[in-house]
Formats: C-alpha cells, structure tokens, sequence
C-alpha cells in the first residue's frame, strides 16, 4: 500500500483540511460524481423504532465488487466534497453505492421531530444493515466513515448491525470527544467557528419545521461549549456534555466485539482531532491502523488536482 507523501505545499494540515470540502474542490468532487449523482435514487430507510433516514443509491451497472456505504461527518451530508470524491473513484471501479445522511443532516430535518445526536447508533446502524440487505443482492457490503460518521462505522461493525459488513474504514474518527471538542476550543478559530456556524444553522431549520421544540437556548449560544452545554441535557438521554461524550467514544475496549476487520486512517498533523487518541484504543487483531504524517483532517489530498489518496486506498481494501 503506498504511503501519503504529498509535495511540500501540501504538507500544511490546516491546507489539508480546509481542501477536504472547501473552495474549488466543491466543484471538482460534483463534476467527478456526475455519473454516481445522476445515477442515484431517493431512498428513506425506515428503522423497526420509526426513525427515517436519506439516502442515495447508485446502482453500478457491471455489480461487480459489491456495495460501500459512506457516511459523512457532523453537519455534512451525503453531497459533502469527500464524500462525493470517494462515491465517484469507488463507482468507477464497479462498486454500488450507498451516500447515507444521518438524521438532520443534508436535506432530511423534516424526516424526524426529535434533533439528531452522536448516540443514535441503532438507527444508523440498522439503515446500515437494510442498505446491504437491499442493495449488497448477496454480495459483499462494505462502509466507510469520515469524522464522526467514522466513529459511528467503528460502533456499527462492533454493534449487532455489524455482521453484515466486510470491511470497515474509518477516516479521521472521533476516538475521545472529550479531547476532541477541547481540542477544538483549544485550536484554531476558524475549526470551532465553522461547526459552531453549520450546527446553528441546522438547529434554525429544525425550529422552523418543529417550532415547538424551543430551540432557543440553542440558537442563543456562541461557542460549542455553551452550545454543548444547553444540547446535552436537552436533547440526549445524558445530564451534561461530558457524560454524553463519554456515551460515543471508542476508547479502551468499546471496539472489543468487532464483527469485521475495521481500518483506521489518519494523519499526525490532524488539527481537529488529537492523532494521539488512537493510543486509547484497545489492540485489538481486527484494527488496522494507518497513521500518516500528513493529511489533515479529512484531507489526504495528493496534488493541485485536488486527487484524494483515501480514494485509493479505499479500493485497495475493499477487496
């Protein structure tokens, strides 16, 4: 498997990140996808508790390798820059496809009164499930996640929705949400502002669909602690943020009934997530870990091409 060693101007994980959905690759990812996107149908796959998710099937024509499913990370969706990237490589080489949003992610708020949070594992795990009853036609079923939907394929392939699967990759996980979100406050303005922008903005459809939810004690906070702070014991089943964080996190042996050979992929100069949380990860025979020097978080772009080397090694694995 080739290492990532991007030229010297791509070597900057702060780049690196803001590459993986922002500015032209927007456009490059589409353009790429135009075939997976035109190819796609609308489907909602409803869970044995009611919840609804969205989704985007691409059938490929030859059906030759079998199904991914990809989930993105907090407040993208199933158009976000890698997502689309990884959809079009994996399509053009024989995979179908599966593009999943998470609850109250991409244009799905209405789907659902009650607010999306990291510990709705079943329903995503189980949508997990039915896209490879229904679209795999016996074949094999492999998911990748980025971020926090990372997070979420490493729960799912040690949940009972994971004995259908592969293979799973996750890319830049949330291991320790804890350390994940002071790393965050602790960083860069611009990381917490942008999450802190996406998740207002979603709470303010959220309102205006489901008005009496009283969102306002959300919408009145400035910071992710503050938001944090009013979501938690509102909305999720936990008294306080770090509770609920600790409820997600992957750490020690929260992996230990994998059903599947999980690989995890991520760059030391990450600047959202601390690349030393991997070491609060249990050994465990099925992990596979991929550490990279370079990449960002979500990035791993190779040249001006704006070429992702995730892509490839997505294909590798999946076999």
């Amino acid at each position: 498997m080739n290492e990532f060693t991007p030229p010297p101007y791509l070597r900057n994980g702060h780049v690196q990140s803001l590459l993986a959905s922002a500015g032209p690759r927007k456009f490059i990812a589409r353009h790429l996808a135009k075939e997976v996107i035109s190819n796609s149908e609308e489907v909602i796959f409803t869970t044995s508790e009611g919840a609804r998710l969205l989704a985007y099937y691409s059938a490929n024509p030859e059906e030759k390798r079998g199904l991914v499913t990809l989930i993105h990370g907090w407040e993208g969706s199933s158009s976000s820059s890698y997502i689309l990237s990884a959809a079009a490589h994996l399509y053009a080489r024989g995979f179908s496809i599966v593009r999943l949003n998470m609850r109250d992610h991409g244009p799905s708020h209405h789907l659902n009164r009650e607010l999306f949070h990291s510990c709705r594992l079943d329903e995503v795990g189980e949508s997990v499930a039915m896209a490879g009853e229904r679209f795999a036609l016996g074949g094999k079923h492999f998911l990748a996640g980025f971020s926090l939907g990372g997070n979420f394929a490493l729960r799912i392939a040690a949940s009972q929705w994971g004995s259908g699967l592969s293979h799973v990759v996750s890319v830049s996980p949330v291991i320790d949400p804890n350390r994940a979100m002071k790393s965050m406050n602790e960083g860069p303005f611009i990381y917490s502002a942008y999450f802190v922008r996406k998740w207002k903005r979603s709470l303010r459809k959220k309102a205006a669909l489901f008005p009496d939810l009283n969102l306002e004690g959300g919408l009145s906070g400035s910071t992710l602690d503050e938001l944090n702070a009013y979501f938690a014991p509102q909305h999720t089943p936990y008294p306080d943020a770090p509770t609920y964080f600790g409820a997600y996190a992957v750490t020690g042996d929260a992996l230990s009934g994998l059903k599947t050979t999980a690989t995890i992929i991520m760059s030391e100069d990450d600047p959202v997530l601390p690349a030393e949380d991997l070491e609060m990860v249990d050994d465990n025979p099925k992990i596979n870990i991929i550490s990279t020097r370079h990449g960002g978080h979500c990035g791993f772009i190779s040249n001006l091409k704006l070429k992702c080397w995730v892509d490839e090694r997505l294909d590798e694995l999946f076999c």
